[in-house]
């Protein structure tokens, strides 16, 4: 019970962490079957966004610890695991090393800053409504 309660404000990027952790692992593991295309599109484009959205919105909606950082940390582990997948994958086939570009950094900014921005709403409404049925 002691251990729950010391994490309780970190579930959310611990839930994170162990799916970036498994997208990056998986990758590896499929980098030389046919299916890393689909791998690609799956979790990259698919799974770590959907995932990012939810746990932005759960980051506004509770509060957590420091919460106007983590949609920008998610972002930057986002950049991360393309930087160790894709990137690094292309380098390894093709001698050239290519960089996240601009537009991936708002594609996945502006998804967890949306969630963000939701859960933030939603939390300031019940607020108000608990207010305002106390007085």
């Amino acid at each position: 019970m002691g251990i729950m309660r010391s994490l309780k404000g970190w579930m959310i990027p611990i839930t994170y962490l162990i799916v970036w952790s498994a997208s990056l692992i998986l990758y590896w593991i499929f980098f030389h079957y046919e299916g890393i295309v689909a791998f690609n599109f799956g979790f990259i484009w698919i799974i770590l966004p959907a995932v990012t959205l939810v746990l932005s919105f759960l980051v506004g909606l509770k509060n957590i610890i420091w919460k106007w950082i983590w949609p920008f940390v998610f972002c930057l582990m986002y950049l991360l695991l393309m930087s160790l997948t894709v990137f690094l994958g292309q380098y390894l086939v093709t001698g050239n090393w290519n960089m996240p570009d601009l537009t991936t950094t708002i594609f996945i900014l502006v998804i967890s800053l949306t969630g963000f921005a939701i859960g933030q709403l939603i939390c300031r409404i019940r607020g108000w409504r608990i207010r305002k049925t106390e007085v």
